[in-house]
């Protein structure tokens, strides 16, 4: 399961403006579980100004479904 909490931990770093596939790049390089790698992946290819932006876009259920606000979770 991905938490925000999760999430923040592998982009911690990173500088902002960003693009999605920085974002990837430096939650790989940070050792991000496959679960947050694909979360990250089906974000749209925009760019990111903050991490609150990413875990917005991320946790937002009425954009995603998403179960909860708290935690994505993945199969």
């Amino acid at each position: 399961m991905a938490s925000a909490m999760n999430v923040q931990s592998y982009l911690k770093g990173l500088d902002y403006p960003s693009t999605k596939l920085i974002l990837i790049d430096h939650a790989k390089n940070s050792g991000a579980s496959q679960d947050i790698l694909i979360a990250l992946q089906n974000l749209p290819r925009r760019q990111y100004d903050s991490l609150t932006d990413i875990t917005d876009h991320l946790f937002d259920r009425n954009r995603y479904g998403f179960e909860s606000m708290g935690a994505l979770v993945l199969n």
